[in-house]
């Protein structure tokens, strides 16, 4: 794939061309991309420079973005919330977890005006094995726009209150009458809904009695019924975030082109935690496969101060042609480009 940003007589010109397209594009495939999009898997990026320090997985997602290291997993909002960070520990666990990228999906790229901060070729995963983090307990993470499951993998024999959570950043923690565990914290909240407890035996699943339980140092452990001891048995907490956000205007999808086989791409803006100060959003460019069901590429293009990306549309050849604009005098470009910083 080529990039080709111009400001230029010609780019007017295709902008022109890319307003007729998406008014057909849009009209008839906006609304069911933006729908899909929403509910797309989350996609976990292994760490390489473009993440917190110590996290080994990022997830970036709807304004938000979710670390994940050895001791646990950390939620971080776009500037501008009045969020805190909140993260979740793994009490009395292993401190040298491995942690292994399952279901490889596509691939992230990340174009700075700032060379040390380019990362190209970002192997994503559609889950992350935490191995071993008690004895004969492994932790899945996985989930979708706005939800993050954990799941707790039992082993037979092995007794379920070993598992211990706590939490930094949170100014209250209660379980609520249904059952949830509420994260309070600034102006929003975390929701982790009441576990869903089973086992899988003679090929059917079998529901298992279970809930939250909140001590009096505030931390969280589970509470099992009667279950088979000889078999596996799975505690799948979910993270609820949408509250907590406020469906924050940092993640914009302004613009949508679909490619002759059924693939879309998906061109907006974003919020990057690793921007420098004063810099609030990225433009972001989203290959979506035909079934709308995965995300084969993104591609992610910023400098140091605003960035927005507006309109995409594509050629025969298979380039990606975006258009937009930035405040960001060292927004990455060619030697080549037509104007290598913003005219004002």
């Amino acid at each position: 794939m080529s990039w080709n940003l111009r400001r230029s007589l010609s780019c007017c010109i295709r902008i022109c061309e890319l307003l007729g397209c998406l008014s057909a594009v849009a009209m008839a495939s906006a609304g069911g991309v933006s729908q899909r999009y929403g509910n797309l898997p989350l996609r976990f990026e292994r760490k390489l420079g473009q993440a917190a320090p110590g996290a080994r997985f990022v997830i970036r997602t709807q304004g938000a973005e979710l670390s994940l290291d050895s001791g646990g997993f950390t939620l971080a909002t776009a500037t501008g919330t009045a969020a805190a960070p909140l993260r979740t520990r793994f009490v009395g666990g292993r401190t040298n977890v491995a942690l292994t990228g399952e279901d490889q999906q596509g691939d992230s790229h990340y174009f700075s005006g700032d060379p040390t901060r380019r990362h190209t070729n970002i192997e994503t995963y559609g889950r992350v094995r935490y191995g071993g983090v008690y004895a004969g307990v492994d932790i899945v993470c996985h989930g979708s726009q706005g939800h993050f499951e954990y799941d707790f993998v039992v082993a037979p024999g092995v007794d379920p209150g070993i598992i211990r959570l706590a939490f930094d950043g949170t100014a209250s923690i209660r379980l609520d009458p249904a059952g949830d565990l509420v994260l309070e914290a600034g102006q929003g909240e975390v929701r982790h809904r009441k576990p869903l407890l089973y086992q899988e035996l003679a090929g059917a699943r079998r529901p298992i009695a279970g809930r939250y339980v909140l001590d009096s140092s505030n931390q969280i452990g589970f509470e099992v019924g009667s279950y088979d001891p000889a078999a596996t048995l799975i505690i799948d907490p979910v993270l609820s975030y949408s509250t907590y956000l406020g469906w924050s205007e940092f993640t914009e999808g302004n613009g949508i082109a679909v490619d002759a086989t059924g693939c879309a791409y998906i061109v907006g803006d974003t919020w990057l935690s690793d921007k420098p100060a004063g810099g609030n959003s990225a433009v972001f460019v989203t290959k979506l496969n035909a079934a709308g069901t995965g995300v084969l590429f993104t591609s992610f293009l910023s400098g140091s101060s605003r960035d927005v990306g507006n309109a995409v549309t594509l050629d025969a050849n298979g380039n990606v042609y975006i258009t937009g604009f930035t405040l960001s005098p060292d927004f990455p470009t060619t030697s080549g480009a037509f104007q290598r910083q913003p005219g004002g």
